[in-house]
Parts: C-alpha cells; structure tokens; sequence
C-alpha cells in the first residue's frame, strides 16, 4: 500500500522537469505566464474653477474710535453734577455733566466791563475834545490870516506916511500873538491824537482782558462734546478742583473699532494681487482703505449666542511686529450702541473680546485644492492613461483647508488625493473619485 502512494506522486514531478528542459533546450518561453501590472488604488478628485472669497479671522479688544478726558480749565467748587454721571452711563452731546462755582468769574466780567465801559467815555471825552481843539483852530487859522492881510495894508499906508509906525507896529504884535494860538492849538491836537491813541491801547487790553474772563466763565460748565459712555468719574458735587484735574473721561458710542493682528499670509490674500505687496510694505494711515471692498463682521460668544455686527476696513496700520510678520487691520463698526436693546445684543463696549472675519472682493473662476494635495511644491495628476504625472503648481494663497492656485493645473484635472509612498512618475493608478 505504502508503495503504491509514492508512485502516484512521481508522474508531476517527472512532467515538471520535462517542461523545465524543453524551455531550457529551445528558448521558447511562450509557455510561461507573464505577470500582470498592478493598478494602485488611490482617491482623485477632478479641480474644476469655482468662486473663492478670500477671508482671515482674527481676534481683539474693543476700543471707541473717539474718547474724551474732561480736565478743570479753572479752578473752584463744583456747584453741581448731571444726575446721571456714572459709569456705564450714556450721556446725548450738549449735556451740562459738571458746573463748577461762577461767582468769582462773574464778578471779575462784571468789573472789567465797567472798565471798558469807562474808558470808552474818556476816550469819548477825548475825542469831544479833539474835535473842539479843530474847530478852535480853524478859528484861530482864520484870525491870523485876517491880522497878516491887515498888517500888509497898514505897511503899504506906511509906506505912504498915511499911518503911524506905531500903528503897523502894534498890527505885527496882534500877527504874533495869532500865530502863537494857532501854535498852541496845533500843538494840543497832537497831544490829543497820542492820547487818544494810548486809550485806544488801554481799551483793546481790557477788552481781552473781559474776553479770557467770559472765556473762563463759560468754562465753569462742562458739556458732552458728543454722544458718550462715561467710561470714568473723579469728581463729585462740593468738591474743589483745580486747574488741570481730572473731572471725568467717555467714550464716544457712535464708532467702535478692534485692532486685530493678522498674519502677513492672512493679510496678502484679503488685499488685491496687483496691490498687496506696495500696501503691505508700505502701508500708510492715510491711504483710502475703505475702497478696497474689504468687508468684516464682528462676532461676540455670550452665554452660548454671538451676536454680529457688520464692519467695515477702517485701517491697515502697517507692520506691528517684524519677528512675527503680523499686519494690523483695523475693523470699524458704526452705532455699535444705537438699537442694542430692540436687537437684544449687547453695545460693544470698551474691553469686549470679540472676533473679527475679513472678506476681501471675491474672485472668480480660481481653481483650489485641498491643501493636503500640495506636496513640495507640486500635485499628483493622474493622466489620461491613468499613470502618475508630478505637476508643480504655482499656489496663489492658503486658505483653511483648500490651496488656491496660481497656475500648473487646469479645469478637468484629476489630481491624487492619496499619500503614494512611494511616488513613482509613471506608476499605474487606479482612482476613485472623491466628491468635495
């Protein structure tokens, strides 16, 4: 029995070695199976052109655009507060917050007017005085040319023997004594005109004298220069103050503002390509930023809720940081305060930490891919005979997820988005399509 089992195993191996000689003998290997090339499955995905919008989020603090610090201008008792000066408050413009004591500056306005008041009559005497000094001499002009004309008569009947010497002689006295008034009058006009220009002098010095002391008069009251929060108060009722303290500082509710540092890579992709680089390196406060069409909505998570605000690009500020790269983008918000109530969102307030999304003009018909699809600088494509191409592309911008291409694929591509380890130019690929 045992024998009979090994001679059944003898009949395969004798016909193996026969097929081994005859290859061996004839070169034919036609009888021998070539082995089939292995695809390898992999996921793909077919890029085609979409529309991306190009956005960064940050985060900051809310700050007012506008603040104010209200500081005595001149000293004394406060009279009296706004009933409502307290934190937290909002105050219109135009509302009277503190009034310190008037009395002394009313006084000191009170008796600087009579100053000016009697100057202003002496200097009216002065001028009545001016004016009877002209007339005076008009007179005394015309008298003496009368006594000159009188005077050349009687020396031409002198000359005659008509009249005495005595009589000429005594005409010349009255001649002099004519000349001698129209001197004295002249001689008081001028001193009129210097007086009248030293009371002219002593007039304009009191009357800036009674200006400052009604310019401290109304700075006795206070006022909101505009719609405010009063953020802080350091004054109450009674109280002396003195020129320069501190009375109370607001915070102006119409525009809020957050200042939030964004990476240079973030802040590239928000500004225009053709622009980016020259506003970057050169960013300046007074460049019109507003016309970028850069938007921004304000976030604020509250109790499980986050109200949003919509905002606007105030201001780039330039680089803030040159280790870390980071630009400063500045987001206004307008009536951050005004119907805060009816919305049931809270005012944006000095201090709240908020988060803040840019959107910069969307940007039609860009090809994107999963950034994990970027690999050195290039993207596995399967070709049109499903062989792996290595394709450098040129990436525009990273934004979450997604790759934004400059160039190196086209619409209809299919790229790899398995890691092939290894990556062999040319290898058989089997893909899968992956939807987005």
């Amino acid at each position: 029995m045992k024998f009979s089992r090994k001679l059944l195993v003898l009949p395969p191996v004798l016909a193996g070695i026969g097929l081994f000689a005859t290859v061996a003998l004839t070169g034919d290997r036609s009888v021998v199976s070539t082995p089939r090339e292995r695809a390898t499955l992999v996921r793909s995905l077919r890029v085609e052109p979409s529309r991306v919008v190009p956005a960064a989020i940050g985060l900051g603090s809310v700050e007012p655009a506008r603040t104010w610090r209200a500081a005595a201008e001149v000293s004394g008792r406060v009279q009296s507060v706004h009933p409502r000066l307290q934190v937290g408050e909002i105050l219109s413009a135009g509302s009277e917050l503190v009034r310190i004591d008037p009395s002394e500056y009313e006084l000191r306005v009170a008796r600087l007017e009579a100053d000016l008041r009697s100057i202003e009559a002496e200097r009216d005497k002065l001028r009545i005085g001016v004016e009877n000094t002209e007339s005076s001499l008009e007179v005394a002009r015309a008298s003496l040319a009368f006594a000159e004309r009188e005077l050349a008569r009687l020396e031409g009947l002198g000359e005659g023997g008509v009249v005495s010497t005595s009589s000429v002689d005594a005409q010349e006295q009255a001649v002099l004594r004519e000349r001698a008034s129209v001197v004295e009058l002249e001689s008081a006009q001028r001193t009129a005109a210097a007086d009248e220009a030293v009371f002219d002098a002593k007039h304009a010095a009191t009357a800036a004298q009674l200006a400052e002391a009604r310019l401290s008069l109304d700075r006795t009251v206070v006022v909101a220069p505009f719609d405010l929060r009063v953020a802080s108060v350091a004054v109450q009722a009674s109280q002396f103050v003195a020129v320069g303290a501190s009375l109370l500082e607001g915070d102006g509710i119409e525009v809020a503002e957050v200042r939030v540092a964004l990476s240079v890579d973030d802040a590239r992709r928000l500004l225009p390509p053709a622009r980016r680089e020259a506003l970057l390196q050169h960013a300046d406060t007074a460049f019109p930023w507003e016309e970028l069409g850069i938007d921004a909505t304000v976030r604020f998570a509250s109790g499980g809720s986050e109200p949003a605000w919509t905002a606007r690009l105030a201001r780039v500020a330039g680089f803030t940081d040159v280790g870390t790269r980071t630009v400063t983008f500045v987001a206004a918000v307008d009536d951050a305060y005004r119907g805060a109530a009816a919305s049931g969102r809270p005012p944006l307030a000095r201090g709240m930490f908020v988060e803040v999304t840019f959107t910069g003009d969307a940007l039609e018909q860009r090809l994107s891919v999963p950034r994990h699809a970027v690999r050195a600088g290039a993207v596995f494509v399967v070709d049109t005979e499903s062989r792996l191409e290595v394709r450098p592309v040129a990436v525009d911008f990273f934004q979450g997820g997604d790759a934004v291409l400059r160039g190196g694929l086209r619409a209809g591509d299919e790229i790899v988005l398995t890691d092939l380890i290894p990556a062999i130019p040319g290898m058989l690929l089997e893909p899968a399509s992956d939807a987005r």
